[in-house]
């Protein structure tokens, strides 16, 4: 979800007149668009190899717990107060789709993962469509019949 969000950019309105941290300066009522996309490939936030998925980032190397990051790092759900209220059931399906589909099926991209492109909307489509190769783990047999 980190390299692939759901979302290509979150909008949000200036409530105050203010100069971000880069020195950039915003009116008060001014839209702002946040990038998802690059903010997940950002080498400020994540390192220099922030275009691998590694997920042992996500753990810290002295207690081997899940780090503790900024609810703003993932903005594919949005953040702060204006975060999707679905978010957690909808990680939750996600996980439990994924877990079910992993244990049954070997599942590849046809294509190399890094040429896929997306079109630009408000949700990130694969250009395309998104070609797979599944192949069952285990041999399938034919349901039986009564």
């Amino acid at each position: 979800m980190r390299l692939h969000p759901s979302t290509a950019f979150i909008m949000r309105e200036a409530m105050e007149t203010t100069t971000l941290v880069d020195g950039t300066y915003v009116e008060k009522g001014q839209t702002l668009m946040i990038s998802s996309y690059c903010n997940a490939r950002n080498k400020r936030t994540w390192g220099e190899d922030a275009l691998e998925f590694k997920p042992e980032r996500m753990i810290d190397p002295e207690t081997g717990k899940l780090r503790v990051l900024s609810p703003y790092v993932f903005s594919g759900f949005g953040s702060g107060q204006h975060v999707c209220i679905g978010q957690k059931f909808a990680m939750m399906e996600i996980k439990m789709t994924l877990a079910t589909l992993l244990s049954k099926f070997d599942i590849k991209t046809v294509e190399d993962p890094w040429e896929i492109t997306y079109e630009f909307s408000l949700t990130t489509p694969v250009k395309g469509g998104l070609n797979v190769e599944v192949t069952p783990l285990i041999p399938l047999k034919p349901a039986s019949s009564a």
